[in-house]
């Protein structure tokens, strides 16, 4: 059901120095942790634009870009309530670029950065808060964004221990006692894609088809990653009762992997057929001939929507539109979903006004001379 544009809820958590075996902090619109990741924010828009190195390549395989990320101006519409433009690209991802009458310029070296809303939303207490990330095609920019957040974090604790040992080096050389040493800290974040019940019941819901398909896969013989299909059945979900199969199975992945457990094509595979067998539409002795299983969700505006164990992502990836929203128009699709997910998810945040948002952004443009 993914448009050009839409956008995905995430629900974090921040962790000072490590996680494993940690307490996530206070994540509450007043706490030290917003204030952290706020400073981190203003630090990376100072630094303007950066560079992640891809790891090294596989043998064989051609290397991969360098992604490049740019940190806009964070803008603080609520204190619990801030929105960033968050651009991102890879070099080398376009040769070129046109404009009416003029020669295409080369950008073999230049990477041409698209730009996404991000908006952070922290509750009034709580040890959670929302990330919702503008999508273009798909792509979000939160990876590099938390990425970064990080990697700041890291380097303002090196530089605030740097700091203190050349201030008591300097107490040292003056004959006086060294300045106490204080802890330093750094947040590490855990994130996870929000998971809405009641969008399953929308996408199931107002269907105009749904059909249950099975396939039998085998390694391409013309190589790559992608698998041949050798065998493939598919069972239309006519009724609701049928439909209800969908729904569940669907209900049943997404929480799994909510939950941070993994569900393997297998499983997925005979979780499907037996909702289905208690219909007559399937018999279990035909699973060992399959080795994947989804359902197929057309609407009736010919959107379609593939649930499977491994589509968290791009089935909970909120549509919006084809061409580029304007402020408003986005916000208004964010806002309501927004306090959908944060009941569900049990986030206490405040509402998101699209007037609020778009007036205070407007503000803070500067008009032109």
């Amino acid at each position: 059901m993914a448009t050009t544009h839409g956008f995905r809820v995430y629900v974090v958590q921040a962790f000072k120095n490590r996680i494993k075996d940690q307490e996530p902090e206070d994540a509450s619109c007043k706490s030290s942790t917003s204030e952290t990741i706020l400073a981190l924010l203003e630090s990376l828009h100072h630094l303007e634009s950066h560079h992640l190195e891809p790891r090294a390549s596989v043998e064989g395989l051609p290397p991969k870009p360098t992604r490049t990320v740019t940190v806009g101006e964070p803008h603080l519409i609520r204190d619990d309530l801030w929105h960033v433009v968050v651009s991102v690209g890879e070099l080398g991802s376009h040769r070129r670029a046109t404009r009416p009458d003029k020669k295409p310029r080369d950008l073999k070296k230049w990477s041409a950065e698209a730009e996404h809303h991000v908006t952070f939303l922290f509750p009034k207490s709580g040890k959670e808060f929302l990330v919702v990330a503008h999508t273009i095609r798909r792509r979000d920019p939160v990876p590099e964004l938390f990425s970064l957040l990080t990697q700041s974090g890291v380097q303002q604790k090196k530089s605030a221990k740097a700091a203190e040992d050349a201030a008591r080096e300097l107490a040292r050389t003056e004959g006086i006692s060294p300045p106490n040493r204080v802890p330093h800290s750094r947040l590490l974040f855990s994130r996870r894609q929000a998971v809405d019940n009641s969008y399953i019941d929308e996408i199931i819901g107002s269907a105009k088809s749904a059909t249950a398909v099975f396939r039998s896969t085998v390694p391409s013989d013309r190589g790559g990653k992608r698998p041949q299909v050798r065998r493939s059945l598919q069972i239309q979900l006519r009724d609701e009762n049928e439909k209800e199969i969908g729904r569940s199975v669907g209900k049943r992945w997404f929480h799994r992997a909510k939950a941070g457990n993994s569900s393997t094509a297998a499983q997925g595979v005979s979780e499907l057929a037996g909702l289905l067998e208690t219909e007559n539409l399937f018999h279990i002795d035909e699973v060992a001939r399959y080795n994947t299983a989804s359902v197929a969700v057309m609407s009736d505006s010919g959107a379609s929507t593939t649930i499977a164990v491994d589509t968290l992502r791009d089935v909970f990836t909120y549509p919006v539109s084809e061409g580029e929203p304007s402020l408003r128009f986005y916000y208004d699709k964010v806002a309501p979903r927004v306090r959908v997910v944060a009941a569900e998810e049990r986030v206490d945040v405040k509402a998101i006004s699209p007037v609020e948002v778009e007036e205070c952004l407007d503000a803070s443009i500067p008009v032109p001379s």
